[in-house]
């Protein structure tokens, strides 16, 4: 059997005989981990020990298990040293790692039988798709920790304090309270026409500029389209040009290459048009690795509604996936939504309660503008679970503004 780390396996069970009280922070360990008989059986009986309060020995336990009395007692005495030189910690971390591994192989073996059962390459494909979204949900990932586990990780953030990844928008990076944080998700609202692309597209520049990996997910847009107002802003041109008689005139060419050449080439793009939601699972599962951050433009676009679920449950599961994928996976999530007239978001209001904040862009339809280019927004806190509510702005003060010539906002 592969992924196998008997020594690990040693290792966890001598501390725990040894110190049996550490058992409180792996009371959630499936027994699967173990692949011996007797280190599953002598968890087994460490944990029920500790759960009954009972004291156990080498002496006690050797009569419990199965096998030669005499060898079994030497193995325990073997983790017992074996306990001497390795931290718990890291060898349950080791056994949950190569468990997974064991199953994904597993996994891998069932996909290869489906593909040559199945009817068609379509049900295949869905079986390995559902294989994917169950490993990659983890579901060993709901365990109890001890209160010394999260003490510790506390500790761990405060000496390493998550990194803000700056907005590029002064105003908006102040009610984020210095910027984007990984693991989050942020969802931001507006209208029709409102500029949510415009705006997306800004931060996902602005965002690998400082160096992280962003995939941009285009639902409605083309990438060629998007590629054109984002390079227009620094070219100071309109995106139009692109495609009318100005893209041909001299030296348009040449102020494009130098754009070209500057622009970061950690932002990749996926055309998504019709794309489903076992096609969005599958995508970030297999990018989960190679990217820092993902933007989703835009949420209700996104297909493949089961005929048993309503639009809104629907929906609420996407919100709730991609979510639950960002904290996992340490990954940055911005996601575009749109909102009727009336302010309420189209189909569900699921994501509201999925992530970690929300925001609506507004029009300043009749506020002063500091110049005759630009109309004004401003964006509206509607949730948030780990800031103060605070709004870039009001009704009568805009907070920044999008400028036509370029498709892309500053500062007031």
């Amino acid at each position: 059997m592969k992924y196998i780390d008997l020594e690990a396996e040693f290792n966890l069970l001598g501390h725990l005989m040894a110190i049996p009280q550490q058992m409180a922070s792996y009371l959630d360990l499936p027994t699967e981990v173990f692949t011996s008989e007797i280190t599953q059986d002598a968890f087994v009986i460490l944990r029920d020990a500790f759960m009954n309060g009972n004291k156990l020995t080498i002496s006690t336990i050797t009569p419990r298990l199965k096998g030669d009395k005499e060898q079994n007692s030497q193995t325990l005495k073997t983790m017992m040293r074996s306990a001497l030189n390795f931290d718990a910690g890291i060898s349950a971390d080791s056994l949950r790692t190569l468990y997974k591994k064991r199953k994904l192989a597993e996994k891998l073996e069932l996909a290869t039988v489906s593909l040559e059962e199945k009817a068609t390459a379509d049900d295949a494909v869905q079986d390995i798709l559902d294989f994917m979204s169950e490993l990659e949900s983890g579901k060993d990932r709901l365990r109890v920790k001890g209160v010394d586990e999260i003490f510790n990780t506390v500790t761990n953030m405060l000496d390493n304090p998550l990194p803000t990844l700056k907005s590029g928008l002064g105003e908006l990076d102040r009610v984020l309270r210095g910027g984007f944080i990984k693991g989050k998700s942020y969802s931001i609202s507006a209208r029709k026409k409102v500029g949510k692309t415009a705006l997306l597209g800004q931060l996902a520049v602005n965002l690998a500029n400082m160096g992280q990996r962003v995939l941009y997910i285009a639902l409605e847009m083309g990438s060629e389209q998007i590629m054109h107002r984002m390079l227009a802003r620094s070219m100071q041109i309109n995106p139009v040009d692109f495609l009318n008689e100005e893209g041909q005139k001299a030296g348009f060419k040449d102020n494009y290459q130098r754009a070209a050449q500057v622009f970061p080439k950690t932002l990749r793009f996926i055309d998504g048009a019709g794309m489903s939601f076992d096609e969005l699972k599958a995508l970030l599962v297999k990018e989960s690795r190679r990217i820092d951050c993902f933007v989703l433009d835009y949420w209700q676009l996104v297909g493949g509604k089961q005929k048993n679920k309503s639009t809104s449950e629907h929906l609420d599961d996407i919100a709730q996936w991609l979510s639950d994928y960002a904290r996992r996976n340490n990954l940055l999530n911005i996601t575009a939504t749109q909102i009727n007239q009336e302010g309420n978001t189209r189909g569900s209001e699921g994501i509201r309660l999925a992530y970690d904040m929300t925001m609506i862009v507004h029009v300043n339809e009749d506020a002063p503008r500091p110049d005759l280019i630009g109309l004004g927004r401003w964006i509206e806190m509607t949730d948030t679970r780990y800031t103060p509510f605070q709004d870039a702005g009001d009704e009568n003060t805009p907070a920044i503004y999008l400028n036509p010539q370029g498709v892309f906002f500053y500062d007031r």
